[in-house]
């Protein structure tokens, strides 16, 4: 397939399978007839402005409408799901430069100083007159937020040119009709499970949980894979269509290879590796049981762009790499070298990628990367804190248990206070579980956080 241009990809879906269900979510879905249609007409009122569009909202079908009437228009969509804490959101509009707010769900309000469009009016503007693709490959699909270093979230644009070449990519390993996600859409793992389908003509069906429906693809994160298989139904008797299980955002734990080889057989277990930095997953490797014994590879050597190790640090370089943080401030030596050093470090072997860990400050929580130095930044923000330091405990698999927050306060606060305040501003898988009140930060002798 040709990913010249994704949304006329779409649109060349819709006329080849126009009754066939493009989305759906919960007991709600749309058929690509449906969502062209009304894409395009939203997209016809989009075009009237330039600047960047939140959508807000949970997995809707107006969601993804929302996103294809963005991508036709030629402006960016900045996605927000509801976990994320008003203020947050209201800081992401900020920092994004949106003109516009897209309201998915009824009684939803971004509560921003930028015009907003609630569902009523969203029925309203789909029935507008049509128009054609607009497509400038060096614009901006999309500007995703991360967790950010200076106290702030930090906002990634990543360009129609990299998000077309991530899918040609991805068909590689996604090639059923009917596909299973489970990320919310304000997460990066969401573009793999999104666009690649809906540019094939392939049915997406989201979902919060364990999937219940047989389908041919599953996209989730290795922690998701290990609930999954916690069910003795989630095997081969009850899922007979699934082909094949991409997890990204995480280390793939042996034993959970282990476990899903066991349960599903013949399944196609592939482990994927990618930051938001550059669009989605850009190597990947195919686990067979093998694997279980020892290292799990990250890439093959057939990768979506150029992948490096450079003094034991991966540095992706060409097409899908962003040229920088929207954010003059977020700015940093990370992006050079016309590329990205991802801060993660790596090696090959025999022509395989392997990870070999983190720099200091990156954690991986629940699929999400997180910066420590944005919830210290946030809880030095309340009243009576006078110094704190984050840490992560690991649970033995290469990820965080969870977070940690030593706090020294100059006056009476409790735990649930912080959590409450830090709830405001910060979304719930980045609120440290444990808090404890020390004198001092505690030190080891060289200069590290003690555990």
């Amino acid at each position: 397939m040709n990913y010249q241009d994704i949304p006329e990809s779409i649109l060349l879906a819709a006329e080849k399978y126009p009754h066939r269900t493009a989305y759906e979510y919960n007991d709600s879905f749309i058929t690509y007839n449906e969502l062209v249609d009304k894409a395009a007409g939203l997209a016809a009122y989009l075009s009237e402005d330039t600047s960047p569009v939140l959508i807000y909202g949970h997995k809707s079908p107006d969601f993804i409408i929302g996103i294809t009437a963005c991508l036709i228009s030629g402006r960016s969509f900045v996605p927000c799901d509801i976990s994320i804490p008003r203020e947050r959101v209201k800081r992401i509009g900020q920092l994004s430069g949106a003109g516009l707010v897209i309201c998915t769900e009824e009684g939803l309000s971004a509560d921003m100083n930028v015009p907003e469009i609630s569902v009523s009016e969203l029925r309203r503007l789909y029935e507008k007159e049509n128009i054609s693709p607009v497509s400038e490959e060096d614009e901006n699909a999309y500007i995703i937020f991360t967790s950010g270093s200076t106290g702030a979230p930090k906002g990634i644009p990543v360009r129609r040119e990299s998000l077309m070449n991530f899918c040609g990519y991805a068909e590689r390993f996604l090639k059923s009709a009917v596909h299973t996600g489970h990320a919310l859409f304000s997460f990066d793992l969401s573009v793999a499970d999104i666009f690649p389908a809906l540019t094939q003509g392939h049915t997406l069906i989201e979902t919060d949980a364990p999937p219940e429906k047989d389908t041919g693809s599953f996209v989730c994160t290795p922690t998701f894979l290990r609930l999954c298989l916690l069910s003795e139904s989630f095997s081969r008797d009850n899922f007979p269509s699934l082909e094949t299980i991409l997890c990204c955002g995480e280390v793939l734990p042996r034993d959970t290879v282990k476990k899903c080889l066991d349960r599903f057989g013949d399944i196609r277990l592939i482990n994927a590796y990618g930051p938001a930095e550059c669009c989605c997953f850009v190597t990947a490797y195919e686990v067979t049981r093998d694997c279980t014994d020892g290292d799990i590879p990250i890439g093959d050597g057939a990768n979506a762009c150029n992948v490096e190790v450079r003094d034991g640090e991966i540095f992706i370089s060409g097409i899908s790499a962003a040229r920088g943080y929207i954010a003059p401030s977020e700015q940093s030596d990370s992006f050079r070298d016309n590329g990205y050093y991802t801060g993660d470090m790596g090696e090959f072997r025999e022509g395989k990628l392997y990870f070999r860990g983190r720099k200091n400050g990156f954690v991986k929580y629940s699929g999400f990367r997180v910066e420590l130095s944005e919830i210290e930044a946030e809880i030095m923000k309340i009243n009576g804190i006078s110094d704190c330091a984050c840490v992560f405990l690991p649970d033995g698999f290469g990820q965080a248990r969870c977070i940690k927050a030593y706090v020294v306060a100059g006056r009476n606060l409790s735990a649930d206070e912080i959590k409450d305040s830090l709830s405001l501003r910060l979304p719930r898988y980045m609120i440290p579980k444990t808090i404890e009140f020390v004198s001092s930060v505690p030190m080891t002798p060289n200069g590290k956080i003690k555990i």
